[in-house]
């Protein structure tokens, strides 16, 4: 999947140049529109819009059910926890909603990324963090999934996590 997805920015990186690149609001689209013509630049358009629904929708199965583990482990509000008779958390649910619906009106999509590159950093900092904090105060804990080249590898990615 990664070289894949290297291959593609390779790719657009040949097709445009850079002063073009930088001008653009979706370089997948231009560099399709430069190498193939015809629509093909509203057909890659249509279908980042179709990826784009399956990682909001994504997100609306993710976010609430992440709020209602800190919630039943008590790192979160205790009301955060309530599920309804078919089990879906009602009350997460309804938080994420509402961050969402105060998100969508922040203005402008860039302010929007802006916000969520920053999260983003935030949770991926915090995440790598947490194999030190578990390493150095639960020495004895048994680990189901291997931290590959620790302490070195998960402290460069740590550390370059937190300069991106």
């Amino acid at each position: 999947m990664t070289a894949i997805y290297v291959l593609i920015n390779l790719g657009i990186l040949h097709a445009l140049p850079i002063s073009k690149l930088a001008g653009s609001k979706l370089a997948a689209a231009d560099a399709a529109q430069l190498i193939f013509g015809g629509y093909s630049s509203q057909i890659v358009t249509s279908i980042m819009l179709v990826s784009l629904l399956g990682i909001i929708n994504a997100s609306f199965l993710f976010t609430p059910r992440v709020m209602f583990a800190l919630s039943r482990d008590g790192l979160f509000f205790r009301s955060g926890a309530m599920v309804n008779t078919g089990g879906t958390p009602t009350t997460a649910l309804l938080i994420t909603t509402v961050v969402a619906i105060m998100l969508a009106g922040v203005g402008s999509f860039d302010k929007l990324f802006a916000f969520t590159a920053l999260l983003s950093v935030l949770v991926d900092v915090a995440a790598f963090g947490t194999i030190f904090v578990l390493r150095w105060k639960e020495p004895k804990l048994p680990r189901p999934f291997r931290a590959r080249g620790y302490p070195l590898l998960p402290a460069i990615v740590f550390v370059g996590r937190l300069y991106s």
